[in-house]
């Protein structure tokens, strides 16, 4: 059958932007990105140390331990002595449905030194099958659908992005984890309901449980998914609904911001962040704050210091009673006006994924050919304004609302709305559960859903100003 030449020309845009995104994942697989301290949390369930370092951890003061955090991406690792492949401190994370694999790939490529180009081959894998899914997924959306798909391939071959799938940091698996979440909702706009439903659900749970930050992200969907059950007469959404999900959707944020605080693996370096370099920063005054607390004078230095500057961490071990994510809660109830500002921290944080503090490569290497960062340089203007930002999310939930009040089918828009719902709870657990400690690193899968969100009103415009159907006769 002949194609016309609209067709043609949609068909071989969509080819070559499927060349661009597979290219994209092939290009970048020689970089990575440097150990801030968080690696061994899932590498010491599968490696020793870095290969080429005496231990690992040396001291921070010889010239191995400036080498060994911050400085370079550590592609090479030493597998463990007994040979065993266990998840770590991380034993929650869904990460190692990918890393498990990688790590008996690696071994038995490189017998006792793990290669993370090997060990991120699965995560690669997929993340570049979901990628390619959802361009042909969003090409079909209708006359924006090649654009849409053309923003999204920006978007899935960023090295901002790419660069976390060779590393031990739980971002990597949840990039392939978010892209088939958006394939599900794509394959569920267009009409593949029962697919789609099983797609987001699987995807939902993998990426809920990636990384910690990601724990509300589950309650959003069922959220939404009360919300689409109901099917609300115009307007499809009551103003009671909306009060209910945006009251689950806090709840939920404060709740993942818990489980970050509390995570076993480091029991007081998230509260004390939270509390010392987070919420206390935010108020008017925190030395009432602090006596109401029970601490000392000498509580007074560590404000606005991470745990791990000067003889903070040895404050924190010995007054580990007062420092919990209770205590956090207390300093934000006593002063409601410092939660404002720690969301407009936050959001003025939003859209820097290039993270410069964490080199890409190792040392002494040279950038691969497709080391692509269009859409850093495009988001990153937005960076540190957060009235910018604030404009951005804005404009992105008033797209999400009239898509799903104003299409004969909402679907496009509960898509619009549900990533970006798990974004802003992202960003709210983000800066409740550790302050402002790398606070751009925390908010990567927030970015990146935000990102997907950009490109789902693209193409949900485009479908909703399809033609309708002619009734039969």
């Amino acid at each position: 059958m002949a194609w016309s030449r609209a067709e043609a020309a949609r068909r071989a845009a969509v080819g070559a932007l499927v060349g661009v995104v597979l290219a994209g994942y092939a290009g970048t697989v020689a970089c990575g990105r440097a150990d801030n301290g968080d690696f061994m949390k899932i590498a010491m369930g599968y490696a020793e140390k870095p290969s080429g370092f005496s231990s690992a951890w040396p001291p921070p003061s010889s010239p191995e331990g400036r080498r060994r955090l911050f400085a370079a991406w550590l592609p090479k690792w030493d597998a463990r002595a007994d040979g065993r492949l266990s998840p770590g401190a991380s034993k929650r994370s869904s990460g190692h449905l990918l890393w498990f694999p990688g790590a008996l790939v690696a071994r038995a490529i490189g017998g006792d030194t793990l290669d993370l180009r090997w060990v991120g081959l699965p995560a690669r894998v997929a993340a570049a099958a979901f990628a390619v899914l959802s361009v042909f997924l969003l090409a079909r959306a209708g006359s924006l659908g090649v654009l849409a798909a053309a923003l999204f391939a920006a978007v899935a071959i960023d090295v901002g992005y790419l660069s976390f799938l060779n590393t031990w940091y739980e971002e990597g698996p949840s990039l392939p984890y978010a892209l088939a979440l958006f394939a599900g909702l794509l394959a569920w706009a267009h009409g593949r309901r029962r697919l789609g439903f099983v797609a987001v659900v699987a995807a939902v749970i993998a990426l809920t449980t990636a990384r910690s930050v990601n724990w509300a992200f589950g309650i959003v969907f069922v959220v939404l998914a009360f919300v689409w059950r109901r099917r609300l007469p115009a307007p499809a959404i009551t103003p009671g609904v909306r009060a209910m999900a945006g009251a689950l959707l806090v709840l939920a944020s404060v709740a993942s911001a818990v489980v970050v605080a509390r995570y076993p693996e480091h029991p007081l370096v998230n509260p004390f962040n939270a509390l010392f370099y987070g919420a206390l920063t935010f108020v008017d005054d925190p030395h009432p704050h602090l006596a109401r607390l029970g601490f000392g004078p000498e509580a007074r230095r560590f404000v606005g210091n991470p745990i791990f500057v000067g003889d903070a961490h040895a404050f924190a071990y010995a007054h580990p009673a007062l420092i919990d994510f209770t205590s956090v809660l207390a300093v934000y109830a006593r002063e409601p006006a410092a939660v404002g500002r720690a969301l407009w921290f936050a959001i003025g944080r939003l859209h820097d994924t290039r993270l410069a503090y964490l080199p890409l490569h190792a040392e002494h290497a040279r950038a691969g050919f497709a080391e692509l960062d269009v859409r850093q340089r495009v988001m990153m203007r937005l960076h540190g304004w957060p009235i910018a930002s604030a404009v951005w999310l804005a404009g992105l939930a008033a797209a999400g609302a009239m898509l799903a009040r104003g299409a004969r089918d909402p679907a496009w828009g509960i898509v619009v709305l549900a990533l970006l719902g798990c974004a802003l709870a992202g960003t709210v657990t983000a800066i409740l559960g550790d302050g402002r400690q790398e606070i751009e690193k925390h908010l990567w899968t927030a970015n990146l859903l935000l990102d997907l969100a950009a490109c789902a009103v693209v193409a949900g415009g485009s479908a909703r100003r399809a033609p309708a159907p002619a009734p039969h006769a």
